[in-house]
């Protein structure tokens, strides 16, 4: 038995010790916070209500270059790269208490209170596009299949069937209730079958249940489209002759014609009137970010946190997957000893990595904005299942690339001094958040709309590095950062 083992038999459940860390998953974690950053800098001077419609083409020379190449290759990439990381922690800490013989529910349901505890901080007082407390919901979704609490799960989901009613006899909408209930119904399936066979049904179920969303709705796209042929007149239109009486199929036509041409009208006034409360919704968030004061910016998040809080469960139906992969390569052993699987991520890379730069490539080739794009057309939604779908292969590619360069003499050289940073992940991302809001926002240093895209990839690279020495810094001084250790006094219930 370890040191760390008898002292954690002695002491019970405890947090990881120093020379336990995985220093490989610390770089990635690293690598993965410069990713983060470089796509949320974008949003700490443009309004988030327009996160997801691409690349900004207004923009024009460097400015474009740097838009387009942040959307291709680092948007969706890198929360999904968590997402795979998050997984792996999951696993090492159920491994440490089965080898310890010690609880694992307790420890980690509290790690889960705080991690949701410092994301809903973080969406408050610092910026709306927080993802720690989505991360919250999606880790007690992997408890509950990890551990098979029939118990927690059933007394969940009648709480959020009971919501439902409640709502419904209110008035008020259940959509978001309706949407948590059939994601608990999919994390009971998970519970049922994946721990009834090997370790690998983990990674299995997670390749399928990402991708299975994209692939029904590209043969719904396809039906579609098939259908919209064949129900399209084939023989050239002839001027009406009103001096004979109209048939039954000539009718039918016009019919058909007047209700497409209904549909029509009903989609545009649709789009312009979601163009418009869009358009509102930018000119608000502009003036918050440009001219209120602090006070009244956290107003603004506490009404954006009430209406985002009941569909905080959507983000889980894609970050789930990525955690069911992370924590099988830590449980098949993968991870625990990097050296010797290095086979299988050379594999990965140069399979997944092609694989996902196919998939993003063409979607962008397709569009690479959807700002004001007429989505009764096929070719847009094809290019955003397409992007969104290419995420999962894409971050894992990244990881398994990384990886392998880790385990090279100039990799590691050059690679090395990102674990500090990965140690101290939780302090550095909520620190790059507020850091970037404090430099752009009107209550701060102002500079909202005066930082070229261009030069904010500068802007990143710059605080990193400043965040990198500081992380050394204070790790040459204490075992943990500032935020992991409260989250780890949360957690273990004692002060690290």
């Amino acid at each position: 038995m370890s040191d760390s083992q008898a002292t954690a038999v002695a002491g019970g459940f405890k947090p990881v010790q120093a020379a336990e860390r995985i220093h490989a998953l610390d770089i990635v974690r690293g690598f993965a916070l410069i990713g983060i950053f470089l796509m949320n800098v974008e949003w700490f001077s443009r309004p988030i209500s327009e996160l997801g419609t691409g690349v900004d083409m207004r923009l024009t020379g460097m400015d474009y270059a740097a838009s387009w190449f942040i959307y291709t290759f680092v948007q969706g990439k890198f929360w999904t790269m968590f997402s795979l990381l998050f997984g792996m922690g999951f696993a090492v800490m159920l491994g440490r208490a089965e080898t310890t013989d010690r609880s694992f529910m307790t420890p980690y349901l509290r790690r889960i209170v705080g991690l949701f505890l410092f994301g809903s901080a973080h969406y408050v007082f610092v910026w709306t596009g927080d993802i720690l407390h989505n991360y919250a919901v999606t880790a007690l979704a992997l408890l509950l299949i990890a551990t098979r609490s029939w118990k927690l799960w059933l007394g969940i989901l009648l709480s959020v069937i009971a919501t439902g009613v409640a709502l419904h006899f209110t008035g008020k909408p259940v959509d978001p209730a309706g949407m948590s209930s059939v994601f608990l119904l999919l994390v009971g399936v998970l519970m049922f079958f994946l721990n009834r066979g090997t370790v690998a049904r983990y990674w299995k179920w997670g390749v399928v249940l990402y991708s299975l969303p994209f692939i029904i709705g590209l043969i719904g796209l396809g039906v579609q489209s098939v259908k919209s042929n064949m129900q399209a007149p084939t023989a050239i239109e002839q001027p009406a002759d009103t001096s004979k009486p109209a048939t039954k199929a000539s009718k039918e036509v016009a019919d058909k014609a007047a209700e497409a041409a209904k549909e029509k009208a009903e989609n545009e006034k649709r789009q312009a009137e979601r163009k418009v409360e869009r358009e509102k919704e930018r000119l608000e968030e502009i003036r918050i970010y440009t001219k209120s004061s602090y006070g009244e910016s956290i107003k603004h998040r506490i009404k954006h946190y009430g209406e985002d809080l009941p569909f905080v469960a959507g983000l889980s139906f894609l970050a789930l997957p990525m955690f069911l992969i992370g924590f099988w390569f830590v449980r098949s052993g993968v991870i625990g000893n990097i050296r010797e699987h290095l086979p299988l991520f050379r594999k990965l890379t140069f399979t997944a990595l092609p694989i996902g730069l196919a998939m993003t490539l063409t979607a962008v080739s397709l569009h690479s904005s959807f700002l004001d794009v007429d989505w009764t057309q096929n070719s847009p939604r094809v290019a955003q299942t397409l992007f969104q779908w290419g995420m999962m292969p894409l971050s894992i590619g990244y990881v398994a690339a990384l990886i392998c360069l880790i385990y090279t003499d100039l990799g590691q050289k050059l690679l090395s001094p990102l674990r500090y940073a990965g140690q101290m992940a939780l302090t550095n991302y909520i620190g790059a958040c507020a850091i970037g809001m404090w430099y752009f926002s009107g209550y701060g240093l102002g500079q909202w709309g005066h930082v070229s895209r261009a030069w904010q990839i500068v802007f990143v690279f710059v605080v990193f590095a400043l965040q990198l020495l500081f992380s050394m810094w204070w790790l040459s001084k204490f075992r943990y950062g500032p935020l992991e250790w409260v989250w780890r006094a949360i957690t273990y219930w004692q002060l690290p």
